[in-house]
């Protein structure tokens, strides 16, 4: 009953999570219902805005609508803008809008015209939330979508007929709308001064973009300074962003999420099943062709396929049958992507069978698969019964109160093991946990795929020779499983041997025909079935396994085994090994996913295809399956034959019920090698990368080296082990990484404004009595002392140093001033005066921060000390380019004094202007006063 409970807690959990996003979903925002153009035509005012990424109108913004002849409704804007970061200009633009579904006339299109494409290329959906047409309207414009379907970047905009601003009951109304569009807060005002018609400011209409002249100008000299401070960026302001309290903010999501509504519950539940999207859209003709072709081919190479790859999960060929039918049923309508074929797959079966043989190993079954006699001792200790038929010892284990044989034990294992993957994935996406993917860097998993590859070759090489080696329990499976097949190579069985060469001949000859004729060949040659065809005829007419032992698969049942709950007790064992397993599911499927999405052009969610993926192995746990994953093989074979929807695994799936219900039996004679054949042929796209390696160290060797190192780690150790040294080993790189970044002394572009690295560009013209320098990492506790080194090494100068030869200078003179004035007194009392020489070579160093993300409490302690000990040797320290998490980093730990006094004195926008600054600030020859001063 527990287990029940726990079910629905899931399911309650992801229900509430849909809830809380479908309430800022993108899709389900409500617009103005029987939009009116002729009506919206005329004059507006931007009362209040909320600003997009980028590039947008500042102020005094307007818009005139109106209609064309044919309809068209067209708009001019007008609004002042930054441009460069300085210059402010008031800028006219112009764009067009259509409505692409006539049915809701409030969502357009709007194509940008004129100056307007600087601002944004392209266009953006304008969608109009709500107007009277008389006083107020509402537009809101979304430009990207997040994972779950909320905005990622959008703006909206107030408007109003009267410059003046909205009255108090029309602006209740307008804080009701920005809620319903996930906007409270985030408004400012918009001023409305006339600016814009002011002579004043410069006018910058449409296409007069492209005749503006950028300021171009020499190094600095006395003679032009005041040219160059025409390029210096002024004070910004910083916005204040209204900020609500966090008890506040889940509070009002809370109110969102858990208050049910129908318009809610519809946008959750298509949320949730988006074949309820698009399968009413389906478009018959256009699709059923490409979809059934695809899923007939994709159907006839996974059933082959399902039934080699139970070899490798240590289960009966039928689980391998029923899992690509559920798996293929719940991914139709639950998925987001239209091309992903998901089912099993060589790598999940692989992790999912060493899991399965380790627990039956240790409940006393003999791994052997012809051998039924348990390990000696251990009976009593598991409630092992007996039962004696000749010398054939049975060996059966209670499990939930039910007699349990070795393989009921394994899918009971498998099952469970299926369950707790599933749960974890939904969980993650509940929690929106879909980051973690992020630490599975390309080169990784590339070496994670290519050393499971090698397990997966030596673990089937036993079956292509017919020998009757268990599998190896532990670490080291690749090296101990060749050493005993090796060991054993005289009970080579040569039937099975010879079989494996003739299939192995057919399977590769059939790829790379496939490979070399693939634009002639309409659609895959199918191989695989060929070869299991002709096979299990083989060895039925032949008798191989009556006359040369062969190991064949048995029989296979028709129909259906009844649903059976995964068993609980064994949920405890094997709780932490599903965590790889959802973790690499549900990536293999989200990257394969987006893949195919960025190439045909449409979105999928990622977050929805963790759910999707996660159901695709909780339900189907219930009905003897077990681990799911998207494959790329079958995938592409879906692309490549013209599939447009997921229509085509509805196909497959029936293609795969055929066979459960007809034809099943007639694979009894087909042997095991064969299946191991088809499984070792399916990796030569993951071995292959190994051709891969020389071209990689040359593009980059830290990819390269991570590669090796998890192919390895998985090889060699253990598939589990592999993941975690490689995710564990690309963090240490990147971390690394930082440890060593690359820092540089800037000097001036010639004849500009721009400053970059003096030894890897020609003309590059160092500044007098400056420093410049740039440190290309984030500035934390773990690379401080790299810092403070390089930055000594590269100005030349570090102050402890300096200080230290100063007072030794200092003392030196004192004593020659003594003895000086002895013989002074002796003669008639003059005393020449002593001077310490401590020119530099520059007064001011210049920190470009532009290339740090952020910094530590530590980092800002390293800045306030390079600031304190330069000062002391009469060097003015300065900040260009500091991001505003840096900033405000530096502003919490007091780094400009109080109220941040100093601010304008020591933070600079641009190298430029600090360098301007420092130029004007007579910072040498003050220094230099202090330090000639008589002793």
């Amino acid at each position: 009953m527990e287990y029940y409970k726990f079910a629905l807690l899931v399911v309650l959990l992801s229900y509430i999570e849909r809830c809380w996003s479908a309430s800022c979903v993108v899709d389900s925002f409500t617009v103005k219902q029987d939009f009116d153009p002729k009506r919206y035509a005329g004059k507006w005012y931007a009362q209040q805005k909320k600003d997009p990424e980028g590039l947008f109108l500042q102020d005094n913004i307007s818009a005139e609508y109106t209609i064309d002849a044919d309809g068209t409704m067209t708009a001019s804007s007008k609004g002042r803008v930054t441009l460069f970061g300085f210059w402010v200009v008031c800028a006219d633009m112009a764009a067009q809008y259509t409505v692409p579904d006539p049915t809701t006339p409030g969502k357009m299109f709007m194509n940008y015209q004129g100056l307007a494409s600087y601002l944004s290329s392209g266009g953006d959906n304008y969608w109009i939330i709500d107007t009277d047409y008389d006083n107020y309207a509402i537009t809101y414009a979304c430009r990207t979508l997040k994972d779950d379907g909320t905005c990622e970047d959008g703006y909206a905009l107030i408007f109003s007929r009267n410059p003046r601003g909205l009255p108090p009951a029309i602006q209740r109304i307008v804080r009701q709308k920005q809620e319903e569009i996930c906007m409270a807060g985030q408004f400012q005002p918009v001023l409305q001064s006339g600016l814009s018609s002011a002579s004043r400011t410069p006018h910058l209409s449409s296409g007069s973009l492209a005749e503006t002249h950028h300021h171009r100008m020499g190094p600095l000299s006395p003679d032009n300074m005041d040219d160059s401070k025409s390029s210096v960026i002024g004070s910004l302001e910083r916005r204040v962003r209204q900020r609500r309290r966090p008890f506040e903010l889940v509070k009002s999501k809370l109110s969102r999420g858990l208050t049910c509504s129908v318009p809610r519950l519809k946008a959750a539940l298509t949320g949730l099943f988006p074949v309820v999207r698009w399968l009413p859209k389906y478009k018959l003709k256009e699709y059923v062709w490409g979809d059934v072709m695809s899923g007939l081919i994709v159907g006839i190479i996974l059933v082959p396929q399902a039934i080699a790859y139970c070899l490798l999960a240590g289960l009966e060929p039928i689980y391998g049958l029923y899992t690509s039918f559920f798996a293929n049923i719940i991914y139709f309508l639950m998925g987001t992507s239209k091309h992903v074929s998901v089912g099993i797959f060589s790598l999940m079966s692989l992790m999912v069978g060493q899991v399965v043989d380790r627990e039956v190993y240790l409940a006393g079954f003999d791994l052997n698969e012809d051998a039924t006699k348990q390990a000696p001792g251990i009976a009593g200790a598991l409630n092992l019964t007996e039962e004696f038929f000749g010398d054939v010892t049975n060996v059966s284990v209670r499990v939930m109160g039910v007699e349990c044989g070795k393989e009921c034990y394994a899918i009971g294992i498998a099952t469970a093991l299926t369950f707790l993957a599933g749960v974890y994935q939904v969980l993650m996406a509940v929690f929106r946990l879909g980051f973690v993917s992020v630490y599975l860097s390309g080169p990784m998993l590339d070496g994670f795929a290519t050393g499971a590859s090698c397990t997966i070759l030596t673990v089937q090489a036993k079956y292509l020779l017919g020998l009757k080696i268990p599998r190896h329990q532990g670490y080291g499976t690749v090296v101990v499983t060749w050493i005993n097949i090796f060991k054993n190579i005289h009970k080579t069985n040569f039937c099975d041997m010879i079989t494996s060469a003739i299939c192995i001949s057919v399977l590769v000859a059939g790829k790379e025909l496939q490979e070399r004729y693939k634009d002639r060949l309409k659609i895959p040659l199918p191989t695989e079935l060929v070869v299991v065809a002709g096979a299990t005829l083989a060895s039925h007419f032949a008798d191989f396994q009556g006359s040369y032992s062969s190991s064949i698969s048995g029989s296979i049942p028709t129909g259906f085994i009844p649903p059976k709950v995964p068993t609980v007790d064994n949920m405890s064992r094997i709780m932490f090994d599903a965590i790889p397993l959802a973790v690499i599911s549900f990536a293999f499927t989200v990257s394969l996913s987006e893949m195919f999405a960025k190439k045909h052009g449409y979105s999928v969610r990622p977050n929805q295809e963790m759910i999707a993926i996660g159901c695709c192995n909780i339900i189907p746990s219930f009905f003897h399956c077990f681990t799911t994953s998207a494959a790329l093989a079958k995938t592409m074979v879906k692309d490549s034959t013209g599939c447009q929807t997921q229509v085509s695994s509805v196909v497959s799936a029936f293609v795969v019920l055929l066979v459960l219900l007809f034809f099943a039996p007639f694979f009894y004679a087909l042997q095991k090698c064969v299946l191991a054949c088809i499984i070792i042929v399916s990796l030569r796209g993951a071995l292959r990368k190994f051709r891969d390696v020389p071209k990689m160290w040359r593009i980059s060797r830290l990819d390269a080296i991570v590669w090796t190192v998890t192919m390895a780690g998985t090889a060699l150790i253990s598939v589990e082990m592999g993941l975690v040294v490689g995710i564990v080993f690309s963090m240490m790189c990147v971390v690394a990484q930082t440890q060593n970044p690359k820092v540089s002394l800037l000097g001036q572009v010639t004849d500009s404004s721009h400053y970059e690295d003096t030894e890897e560009y020609h003309n590059i013209q160092t500044i007098p009595d400056m420093k410049i320098f740039r440190f290309q990492s984030p500035l934390y506790y773990a690379n401080k002392h790299v810092f403070l080194k390089s930055l000594y090494k590269a100005v030349g100068l570090e102050p402890f140093i300096e200080m230290t030869r100063r007072r030794k200078e200092a003392k030196k003179a004192k004593g020659l001033a003594a003895k000086q004035s002895k013989k002074n007194d002796q003669t008639n009392g003059e005393v020449s005066v002593g001077l310490i020489h401590d020119d530099l070579e520059f007064h001011t160093l210049i920190l470009d921060c532009s290339y740090m993300p952020f910094i530590d409490s530590t980092g800002m302690s390293t800045f306030k000390t390079v600031v304190k000990d330069y000062k002391e040797v009469g060097v003015t320290v300065l900040l260009a380019c500091c991001n505003t998490s840096v900033i405000d980093s530096l502003r919490r730990g007091a780094f400009f004094g109080p109220a941040d006094k100093d601010m304008p004195s020591l933070l600079f926008h641009t190298v430029h202007s600090a360098v301007v600054s420092a130029s004007d600030t007579p910072t040498a020859a003050a220094g230099t006063a202090e330090s000639n001063a008589p002793v």
